[in-house]
């Protein structure tokens, strides 16, 4: 049963509408891509979107599903892979696979959920920051209601250096000043950025297996002076990595992602400690 959580309905009225590319990879989960497609197209406001089902090699019925369900749509396209690998699908697809016009891209997970029109809120966000926003992200919940990700942060142990600030606490309005917060990073479970911002700086590093190629890009656009953002009113449910589980049962962040995130936050620290600016959550 989800628990309820602190939602308030989102009226933005945007001065313009970018193209927005949404990025949903998506394997043999069909319940909950339904589930975070329908949350999308039925409460959201905006309407200059598509969507990029990229499916990593799901049975053919399932494929079958999908197309029943959305195929007449043109706003929403399904994209076939044969393999999962999350920076490297999404690099094909934000890069290579777009229409030309997008000009802003949102990475979403198959297990979120929209809980209000975190899209407009977000899309606001960044038309407000343009000139020096990195990433715009939202705060995710937990089924039980606790906190999943409100930005990311330091946890000073080294086989875990980036962790979710607050998470699995509670949200209480009350301790947080301001409705956008300024963040150390974003997860990419469901973040926003401008399109050619994400290809200028390279994308995402493909060289992580399973995790932190959101938490670096996040530190890269940082060390170059950008600002990454957290409006507090965007919200989602988060069923984290309830998609992935039958690849691996625990512990899916592997070494080879420690070690990476690892060398570059010692390689990067001098940096990082110039530009990162307090947390204002």
């Amino acid at each position: 049963m989800l628990a309820a959580i602190d939602v308030v309905p989102v009226n933005v009225t945007l001065a313009r509408e970018p193209k927005l590319g949404i990025v949903i990879p998506s394997k043999n989960k069909n319940d909950l891509l339904f589930t975070c497609v329908d949350s999308i197209v039925h409460t959201t406001n905006y309407q200059n979107y598509k969507i990029y089902i990229a499916d990593t090699g799901s049975d053919a019925h399932v494929l079958e599903e999908i197309i029943q369900r959305y195929g007449h749509l043109k706003h929403i396209e399904l994209i076939k892979f044969n393999h999962y690998h999350f920076a490297g699908i999404n690099n094909l697809v934000i890069k290579h696979m777009m229409d030309l016009d997008t000009e802003l891209v949102l990475c979403c997970n198959n297990d979120i959920k929209m809980l209000n029109d975190a899209i407009s809120l977000m899309v606001g966000t960044y038309l407000s920051n343009q000139v020096n926003v990195g990433t715009v992200g939202a705060r995710l919940h937990y089924e039980d209601g606790t906190l999943q990700h409100l930005g990311m942060c330091f946890t000073g142990r080294p086989n875990n250096p980036l962790s979710h600030f607050m998470i699995r606490q509670p949200f209480v309005r009350s301790d947080y000043s301001g409705s956008v917060g300024k963040v150390y990073g974003n997860t990419a479970a469901f973040m926003l950025m401008a399109r050619d911002l994400f290809i200028d700086i390279g994308g995402y590093n493909e060289g992580y297996e399973e995790c932190y190629e959101d938490a670096e890009l996040n530190l890269k656009l940082a060390s170059f002076g950008k600002t990454n953002l957290l409006p507090l009113d965007a919200v989602c449910y988060h069923y984290e990595s309830k998609s992935r589980r039958e690849f691996k049962q625990e512990n899916y962040m592997t070494r080879n992602d420690h070690e990476r995130i690892s060398a570059f936050l010692h390689r990067n620290q001098a940096v990082l400690n110039q530009y990162l600016p307090p947390s204002t959550l």
